[in-house]
């Protein structure tokens, strides 16, 4: 595990780890590069590596990498726009996330979320997507 300071503009964390999987090994490695210049403004670039040794009846040996960016972006602390991207090698799957909340009142919330998934199954040869929109709004009354 490594880590620089979280709190400067510029940051970096590292995590490998190593171990059995069902009947076979897993070996991890995780990197993350925030960029936060201001406290309005954060973007995060993160790259996953999965090497999968001798799993499975087969045996299987490959590498998955998962590759993902995420933003958050502030106009104030009551409102903020939060997206996240992942690729993902083993499927070619693209997914991103875009969220808007909204804080109306203290603990009070106004949420928009809109989904995406797309996929190629090489099973059946078929490319897949869905889209998604989700509205939510909660209200606290304090007596």
């Amino acid at each position: 595990f490594f880590r620089t300071d979280p709190s400067k503009k510029l940051n970096l964390t590292s995590d490998f780890s190593t171990g059995t999987y069902f009947n076979g090994k897993l070996m991890a490695g995780d990197f993350t590069l925030q960029f936060a210049p201001i406290p309005h403004l954060s973007i995060k670039g993160r790259f996953n590596r999965y090497h999968f040794k001798n799993v499975g009846k087969e045996s299987i040996t490959k590498d998955v990498d998962l590759y993902s960016i995420e933003g958050r972006f502030a106009l104030n602390p009551r409102v903020q726009l939060i997206s996240f991207y992942q690729k993902n090698s083993e499927n070619s799957s693209d997914n991103y996330n875009i969220r808007l909340s909204w804080e109306y009142r203290p603990l009070s919330f106004v949420y928009i979320v809109y989904n995406h998934r797309s996929s190629f199954d090489t099973q059946l040869e078929r490319h897949t997507i869905e889209d998604h929109v989700i509205a939510k709004v909660s209200y606290l009354h304090q007596f």
